[in-house]
Protein backbone atom coordinates (compact mmCIF):
# COMPACT_ATOMS: atom_id res chain seq x y z
CA UNK A 1 0.00 0.00 0.00
CA UNK A 2 1.56 3.27 -1.10
CA UNK A 3 0.94 6.40 0.90
CA UNK A 4 1.67 10.10 0.52
CA UNK A 5 2.27 12.11 3.69
CA UNK A 6 1.59 15.84 3.57
CA UNK A 7 3.05 17.84 6.45
CA UNK A 8 1.62 21.32 6.79
CA UNK A 9 3.14 22.53 10.05
CA UNK A 10 5.58 21.64 12.79
CA UNK A 11 2.70 20.53 15.03
CA UNK A 12 1.27 18.38 12.26
CA UNK A 13 4.67 16.74 11.82
CA UNK A 14 4.69 15.90 15.53
CA UNK A 15 1.16 14.49 15.37
CA UNK A 16 1.90 12.35 12.36
CA UNK A 17 5.22 11.04 13.63
CA UNK A 18 3.79 10.07 17.01
CA UNK A 19 0.41 8.81 15.87
CA UNK A 20 1.47 7.22 12.57
CA UNK A 21 -1.58 8.63 10.80
CA UNK A 22 -1.14 8.47 7.05
CA UNK A 23 -2.79 8.12 3.65
CA UNK A 24 -2.47 6.15 0.45
CA UNK A 25 -3.48 5.60 -3.13
CA UNK A 26 -2.70 2.06 -4.23
CA UNK A 27 -4.59 -1.19 -3.85
CA UNK A 28 -3.57 -4.58 -2.51
CA UNK A 29 -5.02 -8.05 -3.06
CA UNK A 30 -3.47 -9.38 0.15
CA UNK A 31 -6.34 -10.04 2.62
CA UNK A 32 -3.97 -9.36 5.52
CA UNK A 33 -3.05 -5.90 4.27
CA UNK A 34 -5.30 -2.91 4.56
CA UNK A 35 -6.62 -1.24 1.44
CA UNK A 36 -6.19 2.22 -0.09
CA UNK A 37 -6.93 5.36 1.86
CA UNK A 38 -7.60 8.90 0.60
CA UNK A 39 -5.35 11.84 1.42
CA UNK A 40 -5.98 13.11 4.93
CA UNK A 41 -4.88 16.14 6.91
CA UNK A 42 -4.59 16.43 10.66
CA UNK A 43 -6.43 19.12 12.57
CA UNK A 44 -4.21 19.94 15.55
CA UNK A 45 -7.30 20.96 17.54
CA UNK A 46 -8.52 17.37 17.37
CA UNK A 47 -5.65 15.89 19.34
CA UNK A 48 -4.91 15.61 23.02
CA UNK A 49 -1.66 17.48 23.60
CA UNK A 50 0.05 17.26 26.96
CA UNK A 51 3.44 18.57 28.07
CA UNK A 52 5.06 16.53 30.84
CA UNK A 53 8.58 17.18 31.99
CA UNK A 54 9.30 19.18 28.85
CA UNK A 55 8.09 16.37 26.57
CA UNK A 56 5.11 16.85 24.26
CA UNK A 57 2.77 13.89 23.75
CA UNK A 58 0.13 13.93 21.02
CA UNK A 59 -2.81 11.51 21.05
CA UNK A 60 -5.46 11.51 18.28
CA UNK A 61 -8.93 12.61 19.37
CA UNK A 62 -11.46 9.82 20.06
CA UNK A 63 -13.92 11.79 17.94
CA UNK A 64 -11.78 11.14 14.85
CA UNK A 65 -12.24 7.40 15.26
CA UNK A 66 -15.97 7.65 16.03
CA UNK A 67 -16.45 9.78 12.92
CA UNK A 68 -14.53 7.29 10.77
CA UNK A 69 -16.62 4.40 12.09
CA UNK A 70 -19.92 6.14 11.32
CA UNK A 71 -18.77 7.01 7.79
CA UNK A 72 -17.97 3.37 7.02
CA UNK A 73 -21.63 2.50 7.69
CA UNK A 74 -20.76 0.37 10.70
CA UNK A 75 -23.96 -0.05 12.74
CA UNK A 76 -24.39 1.80 16.03
CA UNK A 77 -23.72 -0.58 18.93
CA UNK A 78 -24.88 0.53 22.37
CA UNK A 79 -23.02 -2.42 23.92
CA UNK A 80 -19.77 -0.60 23.15
CA UNK A 81 -20.71 2.21 25.56
CA UNK A 82 -19.95 2.36 29.27
CA UNK A 83 -23.38 2.22 30.99
CA UNK A 84 -24.11 5.52 32.73
CA UNK A 85 -25.18 3.75 35.92
CA UNK A 86 -21.53 2.78 36.44
CA UNK A 87 -20.54 6.42 37.00
CA UNK A 88 -21.74 6.55 40.59
CA UNK A 89 -19.60 3.57 41.54
CA UNK A 90 -16.18 5.11 40.89
CA UNK A 91 -14.74 6.04 44.26
CA UNK A 92 -11.24 7.35 43.56
CA UNK A 93 -9.87 10.05 41.27
CA UNK A 94 -7.91 7.47 39.21
CA UNK A 95 -11.01 5.66 37.97
CA UNK A 96 -13.02 8.87 37.81
CA UNK A 97 -10.49 10.51 35.50
CA UNK A 98 -10.14 7.43 33.26
CA UNK A 99 -13.90 7.06 32.98
CA UNK A 100 -14.37 10.75 32.35
CA UNK A 101 -12.28 10.16 29.24
CA UNK A 102 -14.29 7.07 28.38
CA UNK A 103 -17.63 8.85 28.76
CA UNK A 104 -16.30 11.74 26.69
CA UNK A 105 -15.53 9.34 23.85
CA UNK A 106 -19.01 7.85 24.32
CA UNK A 107 -20.51 11.32 23.89
CA UNK A 108 -18.64 11.69 20.61
CA UNK A 109 -19.82 8.25 19.46
CA UNK A 110 -23.41 9.15 20.30
CA UNK A 111 -23.10 12.48 18.50
CA UNK A 112 -21.83 11.07 15.20
CA UNK A 113 -24.73 8.60 15.20
CA UNK A 114 -27.24 11.28 16.28
CA UNK A 115 -28.37 9.23 19.28
CA UNK A 116 -29.97 12.23 20.95
CA UNK A 117 -32.08 10.17 23.36
CA UNK A 118 -28.96 8.91 25.15
CA UNK A 119 -26.85 12.06 25.07
CA UNK A 120 -28.34 13.77 28.13
CA UNK A 121 -27.63 10.79 30.39
CA UNK A 122 -24.03 10.57 29.24
CA UNK A 123 -23.51 14.30 29.67
CA UNK A 124 -24.83 13.95 33.22
CA UNK A 125 -22.34 11.15 33.89
CA UNK A 126 -19.46 13.28 32.58
CA UNK A 127 -20.58 16.28 34.62
CA UNK A 128 -20.73 14.22 37.80
CA UNK A 129 -17.20 12.90 37.35
CA UNK A 130 -15.93 16.33 36.33
CA UNK A 131 -17.34 17.85 39.52
CA UNK A 132 -15.71 15.12 41.61
CA UNK A 133 -12.22 15.83 40.24
CA UNK A 134 -12.55 19.61 40.21
CA UNK A 135 -13.48 20.19 36.57
CA UNK A 136 -17.06 21.34 37.02
CA UNK A 137 -16.28 24.66 35.33
CA UNK A 138 -15.78 22.87 32.00
CA UNK A 139 -19.09 21.00 32.15
CA UNK A 140 -21.39 23.61 33.64
CA UNK A 141 -25.08 24.46 33.28
CA UNK A 142 -24.36 26.71 30.31
CA UNK A 143 -22.74 23.85 28.40
CA UNK A 144 -25.60 21.50 29.30
CA UNK A 145 -28.07 24.05 27.94
CA UNK A 146 -26.11 24.49 24.71
CA UNK A 147 -25.92 20.74 24.18
CA UNK A 148 -29.64 20.34 24.85
CA UNK A 149 -30.32 23.00 22.24
CA UNK A 150 -27.99 21.29 19.77
CA UNK A 151 -29.38 17.75 19.97
CA UNK A 152 -29.56 16.37 16.46
CA UNK A 153 -26.88 18.76 15.16
CA UNK A 154 -23.85 16.47 14.94
CA UNK A 155 -21.36 19.19 14.06
CA UNK A 156 -22.40 21.51 16.86
CA UNK A 157 -22.51 18.68 19.38
CA UNK A 158 -18.97 17.58 18.57
CA UNK A 159 -17.78 21.18 18.73
CA UNK A 160 -19.28 21.66 22.19
CA UNK A 161 -17.92 18.39 23.58
CA UNK A 162 -14.45 19.14 22.19
CA UNK A 163 -14.56 22.67 23.60
CA UNK A 164 -15.49 21.41 27.06
CA UNK A 165 -12.68 18.86 27.12
CA UNK A 166 -10.21 21.48 25.95
CA UNK A 167 -11.32 23.75 28.81
CA UNK A 168 -10.84 20.88 31.25
CA UNK A 169 -7.42 20.07 29.81
CA UNK A 170 -6.34 23.72 30.01
CA UNK A 171 -7.41 23.87 33.66
CA UNK A 172 -5.47 20.71 34.52
CA UNK A 173 -2.33 22.00 32.83
CA UNK A 174 -2.56 25.41 34.48
CA UNK A 175 -2.92 23.74 37.88
CA UNK A 176 -0.10 21.27 37.24
CA UNK A 177 -2.41 18.26 37.23
CA UNK A 178 -0.93 16.61 34.17
CA UNK A 179 -1.27 13.24 35.88
CA UNK A 180 -5.06 13.60 35.88
CA UNK A 181 -5.07 14.99 32.33
CA UNK A 182 -3.12 11.96 31.13
CA UNK A 183 -5.77 9.62 32.56
CA UNK A 184 -8.58 11.46 30.78
CA UNK A 185 -6.63 11.18 27.53
CA UNK A 186 -5.89 7.47 28.05
CA UNK A 187 -9.54 6.75 28.85
CA UNK A 188 -10.72 8.48 25.69
CA UNK A 189 -8.11 6.74 23.57
CA UNK A 190 -8.93 3.29 24.96
CA UNK A 191 -12.65 3.79 24.39
CA UNK A 192 -12.08 4.89 20.81
CA UNK A 193 -9.98 1.77 20.25
CA UNK A 194 -12.82 -0.24 21.77
CA UNK A 195 -15.20 1.32 19.21
CA UNK A 196 -12.82 0.46 16.37
CA UNK A 197 -12.40 -3.13 17.53
CA UNK A 198 -16.16 -3.58 17.86
CA UNK A 199 -16.77 -2.13 14.41
CA UNK A 200 -14.01 -4.26 12.89
CA UNK A 201 -15.56 -7.40 14.35
CA UNK A 202 -18.98 -6.42 13.03
CA UNK A 203 -17.99 -5.31 9.53
CA UNK A 204 -14.44 -6.40 8.70
CA UNK A 205 -13.99 -2.92 7.21
CA UNK A 206 -10.37 -2.47 6.13
CA UNK A 207 -10.23 1.24 6.89
CA UNK A 208 -11.24 0.55 10.48
CA UNK A 209 -8.69 -2.26 10.71
CA UNK A 210 -6.09 0.21 9.48
CA UNK A 211 -7.09 2.61 12.24
CA UNK A 212 -6.54 -0.18 14.76
CA UNK A 213 -3.09 -0.92 13.30
CA UNK A 214 -2.19 2.78 13.51
CA UNK A 215 -2.59 2.60 17.29
CA UNK A 216 0.69 0.68 17.56
CA UNK A 217 2.71 3.90 17.70
CA UNK A 218 0.02 5.79 19.61
CA UNK A 219 0.27 3.18 22.37
CA UNK A 220 4.04 3.70 22.54
CA UNK A 221 3.33 7.39 23.10
CA UNK A 222 0.81 6.62 25.84
CA UNK A 223 3.23 4.33 27.65
CA UNK A 224 5.91 7.01 27.49
CA UNK A 225 3.43 9.48 28.97
CA UNK A 226 2.46 7.13 31.81
CA UNK A 227 6.11 6.39 32.59
CA UNK A 228 6.22 9.68 34.48
CA UNK A 229 3.85 8.28 37.12
CA UNK A 230 4.75 4.60 37.47
CA UNK A 231 5.88 5.09 41.04
CA UNK A 232 2.12 5.15 41.75
CA UNK A 233 0.72 1.61 41.96
CA UNK A 234 -2.46 2.39 40.02
CA UNK A 235 -0.55 3.97 37.15
CA UNK A 236 1.93 1.11 37.13
CA UNK A 237 -0.83 -1.52 37.01
CA UNK A 238 -2.44 0.30 34.08
CA UNK A 239 0.90 0.55 32.28
CA UNK A 240 1.55 -3.18 32.76
CA UNK A 241 -1.78 -4.01 31.11
CA UNK A 242 -1.02 -1.65 28.25
CA UNK A 243 2.43 -3.21 27.84
CA UNK A 244 0.67 -6.56 27.32
CA UNK A 245 -1.38 -4.86 24.61
CA UNK A 246 1.79 -3.38 23.13
CA UNK A 247 3.24 -6.89 22.79
CA UNK A 248 0.31 -7.76 20.51
CA UNK A 249 0.77 -4.61 18.47
CA UNK A 250 4.46 -5.48 18.07
CA UNK A 251 3.35 -8.30 15.78
CA UNK A 252 2.03 -5.76 13.26
CA UNK A 253 4.66 -5.05 10.62
CA UNK A 254 5.30 -1.78 8.79
CA UNK A 255 7.54 -1.06 5.82
CA UNK A 256 8.51 2.53 5.01
CA UNK A 257 10.25 3.86 1.92
CA UNK A 258 10.79 7.62 1.97
CA UNK A 259 11.28 9.56 -1.26
CA UNK A 260 12.84 12.93 -1.98
CA UNK A 261 10.80 15.84 -0.50
CA UNK A 262 9.38 18.45 -2.89
CA UNK A 263 9.43 22.13 -1.90
CA UNK A 264 7.14 24.80 -3.34
CA UNK A 265 9.13 27.98 -2.76
CA UNK A 266 6.20 30.22 -3.70
CA UNK A 267 3.88 28.69 -1.11
CA UNK A 268 6.75 27.94 1.29
CA UNK A 269 5.43 24.42 1.63
CA UNK A 270 7.34 21.15 1.60
CA UNK A 271 5.65 17.85 0.75
CA UNK A 272 7.30 14.75 2.16
CA UNK A 273 6.20 11.47 0.57
CA UNK A 274 6.73 7.85 1.44
CA UNK A 275 5.48 4.39 0.65
CA UNK A 276 3.97 2.66 3.65
CA UNK A 277 2.95 -0.99 3.85
CA UNK A 278 1.19 -2.37 6.93
CA UNK A 279 0.32 -6.01 7.52
CA UNK A 280 -2.18 -7.15 10.17
CA UNK A 281 -4.03 -10.46 10.25
CA UNK A 282 -7.58 -11.20 11.32
CA UNK A 283 -6.18 -13.23 14.19
CA UNK A 284 -4.18 -10.22 15.39
CA UNK A 285 -7.27 -8.02 15.26
CA UNK A 286 -9.18 -10.60 17.31
CA UNK A 287 -6.41 -10.85 19.93
CA UNK A 288 -6.11 -7.06 20.22
CA UNK A 289 -9.89 -6.72 20.51
CA UNK A 290 -10.08 -9.31 23.30
CA UNK A 291 -7.35 -7.64 25.35
CA UNK A 292 -8.78 -4.15 24.81
CA UNK A 293 -12.11 -5.38 26.18
CA UNK A 294 -10.38 -6.94 29.18
CA UNK A 295 -8.41 -3.78 30.05
CA UNK A 296 -11.48 -1.62 29.55
CA UNK A 297 -13.59 -3.87 31.76
CA UNK A 298 -11.05 -3.46 34.56
CA UNK A 299 -11.51 0.30 34.26
CA UNK A 300 -15.28 0.60 33.91
CA UNK A 301 -16.31 -1.99 36.51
Amino acid sequence: MKRNFRFLSALTITALSLAAVSCGDSETNDPDKVGPKPVVTIDSNNTGIINIGGQVFVIPSPIQTADLISKTNAPFDSDLLNPTENASGYSDYFKKALNMGIYGADLGYLAVYNMTDKTTAYLKAVRGLADDIGLGNAFNDELAKKISESLGDEGKMLELVSEAYKTADDYLKENKKDDVASLVIVGGWLESLNFACGAAEATGNQEIIERIADQKNVLKTILAMLKQYRDNEDYDDLAVELEDLQSLFDGITYTYEFVEPVTNEGEKKTTISCKHDVSITKEQVAEISALVKSIRNDIIE
